[in-house]
């Protein structure tokens, strides 16, 4: 475990928190709610893989007013949905998107955007009996998790292994993306057991991404499928493609997309390919539903992952603008118990504002270079809205809390640098020189 780790947060803040995942690897899922999502500098975002008790452990949907994927980072969603099952078929079972293993050999490829690859012998290319691919997934108008391969037939005796596990799914729903890294929610490869027996690769998962300002230099949005397991008397079916959904104002020409079905030696191996659904000219977003459309596109909200931040709003002593008049604070005090607003934090009257300040802004700078022996991490559930978490220096971690141990390594102090980055952002509004690329 790395320990240049870096966690900042206002005690104060009840606005949305930041997410900055700087050269370094965590883990995260389920829905996230967050001002300012930004992986820079090499980051990986790992979506943590489904289990049969857990599937939804694959989904991660984040609702932010700004995302940020720089051309290093990643978010790594591959085989991360539907597992595999133990010498059975594949996974959902209501949904049709399965394998079927009921014969002795090769099993099937998992589907969502197409039909799963059937297994095969290798002899002839002959579809082996029960062998099926995955059936084609209902269309629900949004993202879901791809499905898993079948596991190779047990039924000669032999170990059937397990399919490859589907895709994740991935949901980025923003006022401002730039996407210049990677999504990817590829399925799973299917292996080899018992020296010969193939098992179904895992369809490709599912991707939404809506933004009412998009941004794409090279950026990749990929949900393929899972190559069947071959050896020399089987071949097991290859998942198909997942699928993509693009709700943007429009398609940048240096992104790329793919949903490709899994290859295989044998045509009724493969498997289908899947959908890119692309809409454009997506009307003006408001995605904190306060009835004030973002800045984005036009509009004035300042922050469109808050209800409570947006013109007219109450200012509240978080070192923020709350009420997207450019200026950062004002008349806060009024909503402190007791004392005076400072550094975006409420300081009572004997402790000193004065050198609370200057003690803040002391703790500020020289936690730049990052602390050390904290540990990071987010798994799934909706962040606490505390102000900003960054997490900085190659810091890795495979699993982790939104609270525990970590909070202790929070310092106060932090929050005279916080209100300083704030009053720049206020400033940038006041001159109208452009927020969108600064993301370190």
């Amino acid at each position: 475990m790395s320990s240049a780790c870096v966690f900042l947060a206002a005690a104060q803040a009840a606005a949305s928190p930041d997410y900055v995942l700087d050269g370094a690897s965590a883990e995260l899922s389920g829905k996230q709610v967050f001002r300012k999502f930004h992986l820079i500098n090499g980051a990986t975002l790992k979506v943590p893989r489904g289990t049969d008790a857990n599937p939804d452990a694959g989904k991660l949907y984040v609702i932010a007013h700004e995302i940020v994927i720089d051309e290093t980072s990643t978010i790594d969603g591959i085989a991360a949905g539907w597992p595999g099952r133990p010498n059975g078929n594949g996974l959902p079972e209501s949904s049709g998107g399965k394998g079927a293993i009921e014969g002795s050999d090769p099993g099937g490829g998992g589907a969502y955007g197409a039909k799963g690859g059937a297994g095969v012998f290798v002899s002839g290319c002959v579809a082996a009996p029960f062998a099926e691919g995955g059936k084609l997934f209902t269309d629900f108008g949004g993202a879901a998790l791809g499905s898993s391969g079948a596991a190779a037939g047990s039924k000669d005796g032999d170990e059937g292994g397990r399919g490859g596990a589907g895709g994740g799914m991935v949901d980025l729903r923003a006022s401002r993306i730039r996407l210049w890294g990677r999504v990817l929610v590829d399925g799973e490869a299917g292996q080899v057991y018992a020296g010969d027996d193939a098992s179904g690769g895992g369809s490709g998962g599912g991707i939404w991404l809506e933004s009412s300002l998009f941004e794409a230099s090279g950026g990749l949005l990929r949900a393929a499928g899972g190559v069947g397991g071959r050896s020399s008397k089987d071949e097991g079916g290859s998942g198909s493609g997942g699928r993509i959904y693009l709700r943007v104002d429009a398609l940048p020409a240096g992104l790329v997309t793919s949903a490709a079905g899994g290859v295989s030696e044998c045509a009724s191996a493969r498997g289908g390919d899947g959908v890119v659904d692309v809409q454009t000219g997506s009307a003006c977003m408001d995605l904190d539903e306060d009835g004030v459309v973002s800045e984005a596109c036009g509009g004035e909200d300042c922050d469109d992952s808050d209800a409570a931040v947006r013109p007219g709003g109450v200012e509240r002593c978080n070192g923020e603008d709350d009420d997207c008049d450019g200026e950062v604070d004002e008349g806060a005090s009024a909503a402190c118990v007791s004392g005076a607003c400072v550094g975006g934090t409420c300081v009572e009257p004997d402790a000193g504002a004065e050198d609370a300040g200057e003690d803040s802004g002391d703790a500020a700078t020289s936690s730049e270079s990052g602390p050390s022996g904290s540990e990071a991490g987010a798994e799934g559930g909706t962040r606490p809205k505390t102000g900003q978490y960054e997490f900085r220096g190659g810091c890795s971690s495979s699993s982790g809390h939104a609270g525990g141990g970590w909070l202790t390594a929070m310092v106060v102090g932090l929050l005279a640098g916080r209100r300083r980055i704030a009053s720049r952002r206020g400033k940038e509004r006041r001159t109208g020189e452009p927020r969108l690329g600064r993301v370190a």
